[in-house]
């Protein structure tokens, strides 16, 4: 309970809001209940835990074997009374196996590496999982606002189509234009149907990855979009992402393992000492044995040519993720760039334009200069201009979290970088 407490005073007080209602959630909020209960991220963690425990195992040496045996014996002719005046020979054995070739050394030296490599996994299950909610936080962000803008459509569209029905009833409008505008306040509210759907998946994919699956419906993202600005480009190694310390790790754990393999052919030896009780002719008999096994050498050519493939699989493991995070980095600037530059010609030149002309439209219109197809065209051009700028700031929205997450090192970084 005292554990549980303070848990509960560590989280953010949204987070702490989570069970009283609909969830308006920041990206702050998202970024620390991704980390704190995220499933990716528990796993992780509980990989390192197992590999804390393979560190321990790895440093234990062979318990010393203790064997009793009781030889000769004559159920005929036991003795004198008493177990220790019994005629029987007993012996009482104690063996030690001495690892020899530095075993123990190299095995505790491959679980270091491996713990090191499980923790590093964590820190990229972080980094991963941040940018997973990023992304869908502003997926959410997206769809409640393509289904504001499909609902304000639809609710013109409807006003408009009420008011040709009245115009046609009074012979002031043809028939087939009162229809048509019957026909897009339709096809408005099929797209309001679509937007709301996307808007419930959405909901879905962001309660997944925060493990909050029961409480989806009233997830809400209240963050406005990322204003424009210049981003920090500015480079960082791929030697201190968490995903390359994990590599380079994983090589570390190859290299000892393979050395464990080829110290394999070191055969060790067992030594022991015994006290050996036969009477009548010997009350007190003590004995040294060794032994070590033959011919070991030959029997681990196939572990050490099996430890050379993983010690070179982990080397190309450690080149492709050194390629990929560089990689990423370079997509996530151009991205950046990309996304900035659509956001700035949606604001401020294309849907400026478009309303622009749908006014001159409606003008023209009311003036009986241009058709009912032509008001149409310019009324659904701004809407897909503001369904598209939209777009674009979610896109500008997602390359900052992929730019932050493509910097972001394997020593913990400030979650607002997300944003940055």
């Amino acid at each position: 309970m005292r554990h549980v407490i303070a848990f509960l005073l560590l989280l953010p007080a949204s987070a702490l809001s989570l069970a009283q209602g609909p969830h308006a959630l920041t990206l702050a909020d998202v970024d620390a209940l991704v980390v704190s209960q995220g499933r990716a991220v528990q796993l992780a963690r509980h990989a390192e835990e197992g590999a804390e425990a393979d560190r321990v195992a790895a440093a234990v040496s062979p318990p010393p074997q203790l064997s009793f045996n009781a030889l000769s014996i004559d159920p005929h002719n036991l003795g004198p009374k008493g177990a220790w005046n019994r005629y029987a020979d007993s012996t009482l054995r104690v063996d030690k196996t001495i690892e020899l070739g530095g075993k123990p050394e190299l095995r505790v030296a491959g679980a270091e590496a491996g713990l090191k490599a499980a923790r590093a996994d964590v820190a990229d299950a972080e980094r991963a999982q941040r940018l997973a909610a990023a992304s869908a936080y502003w997926d959410l962000k997206l769809a409640q606002r393509q289904l504001e803008i499909s609902e304000e459509a639809a609710r013109l569209a409807d006003e408009y189509a009420r008011v040709a029905r009245r115009r046609e009833l009074a012979g002031d409008l043809p028939r087939m234009e009162a229809e048509k505008l019957q026909v897009e306040a339709r096809k408005a509210r099929n797209e309001v149907s679509v937007a709301r759907l996307t808007l419930e998946r959405s909901k879905g994919g962001l309660a997944t990855l925060l493990g909050m699956e029961d409480d989806a419906a009233g997830l809400t993202a209240v963050d406005p979009w990322p204003p424009l600005r210049d981003p920090d480009l500015s480079a960082v190694s791929v030697e201190d992402r968490a995903d390359v310390r994990a590599a380079m790790a994983r090589v570390e754990q190859a290299r000892q393992l393979f050395s464990l393999a080829k110290a394999q052919r070191t055969a060790d030896v067992t030594v022991g000492v015994e006290f050996e009780h036969h009477p009548p002719d010997g009350n007190r008999l003590w004995g040294v044995g060794i032994s070590m096994p033959i011919g070991v050498a030959a029997r681990q050519e196939g572990p050490i040519r099996k430890a050379a493939v993983a010690l070179a699989d982990a080397e190309l493991m450690l080149a492709q993720v050194r390629a990929q995070a560089g990689l990423e980095r370079a997509n996530a600037v151009a991205a950046v760039k990309d996304a900035s530059e659509r956001v700035q010609r949606h604001e401020g030149d294309l849907i400026p334009q478009a309303r622009s002309v749908l006014a001159s439209t409606e003008f023209a219109r009311s003036r009986g200069a241009l058709g009912m197809q032509d008001l149409l065209d310019a009324r659904r051009t701004l809407h897909a201009a503001e369904l598209d700028a939209e777009q674009a700031h979610a896109e500008f929205a997602k390359a900052l979290a992929a730019l932050a997450a493509a910097r972001r090192t394997a020593v913990a970084d400030d979650p607002s970088t997300l944003s940055r």
